[in-house]
């Protein structure tokens, strides 16, 4: 699995491919992540998974493709939550990358402002909601 430090120092090029993906539910809602991840995913630099794994094996599938960054979820166990933290960050290049399953939803923007102030994130990665979602501010 991918730590910060070794994010930092695999940096080579002009530009990164970061693939995003959150709530896997494998195998509970899913037996397995679907084929089409691993098309979409197959020239990213990075993935980060922003949570509910619920299986330990969807970081190894998606190791297959690229080095993983992932966090906890609300739908994790306890051996999923031993290995991952709750909030967890990627530098590529100038950008810090944070990610988390569930900063706050429910309390809206000013939480995740909050959230990516108070550890200098450039950008918030979130689950939990099943949306998409994508706010610019600055």
């Amino acid at each position: 699995m991918l730590r910060q430090e070794t994010a930092q120092k695999q940096e080579k090029g002009s530009t990164k491919i970061v693939g995003l993906i959150s709530d896997t539910h494998v195998p509970v809602r899913a037996r397995e992540i679907p084929k089409k991840v691993f098309e979409v995913f197959e020239k990213v630099d990075y993935i980060i998974h922003a949570g509910d794994l619920v299986d330990l094996s969807v970081i190894d599938a998606l190791e297959q493709i690229a080095p993983v960054l992932a966090v906890y979820g609300n739908m994790d166990g306890p051996e999923i939550r031993g290995r991952l933290p709750k909030i967890n960050s990627l530098k590529v290049f100038d950008w810090k990358i944070g990610v988390m399953h569930d900063p706050g939803t429910l309390f809206g923007m000013g939480k995740m402002r909050e959230i990516a102030k108070q550890n200098g994130f450039h950008v918030l990665v979130y689950g939990h909601t099943h949306h998409a979602n994508i706010k610019w501010e600055g």
